[in-house]
């Protein structure tokens, strides 16, 4: 009897574990969004090349003017995790940020990728819901 209480009791702890890996948190832009230039509605290729970055195709280019786009994607439920870093993936739809000075970031409903002062970085700690994610970007296509 103890052993089945004892089992039940890890059981519980390893789950209580991984569900309390992530926490809800507002996405953090690489720059403040007045910075923004343009937002692009993309779906990821493959890989370059090791630590380099990933092919993309443009769907459509979003309108900055009369869109609003920064609210509806501050909408989505979106968490943190603290395990390692999740790496964008091929056909993997999502949005690319370009920002005045250059720089860029890929956010995907999983992952997200950084081009900074000249370096690639394609890991991210964020996640999004995948529904809503998915239906902002459908919204955003056409």
């Amino acid at each position: 009897m103890l052993r089945i209480l004892y089992l039940i009791l890890m059981i519980f702890l390893s789950h209580a574990f991984i569900l309390s890996s992530c926490e809800r948190a507002e996405y953090p832009f690489n720059q403040n969004t007045e910075n923004i230039v343009k937002v692009e509605v993309i779906l990821m290729g493959e890989l370059q090349g090791l630590y380099t970055e990933h092919e993309v195709t443009v769907i459509k280019e979003v309108s900055l003017k009369d869109s609003k786009f920064l609210d509806d994607f501050r909408k989505i439920e979106c968490k943190r995790g603290f395990g390692d870093p999740t790496v964008l993936t091929h056909g993997d739809k999502g949005f690319k940020i370009i920002y005045k000075n250059g720089d860029y970031e890929i956010i995907t409903y999983g992952a997200q990728g950084r081009h900074r002062s000249d370096k690639y970085f394609s890991t991210g700690y964020y996640n999004f819901d995948e529904e809503q994610f998915n239906d902002l970007v459908e919204k955003y296509s056409y």
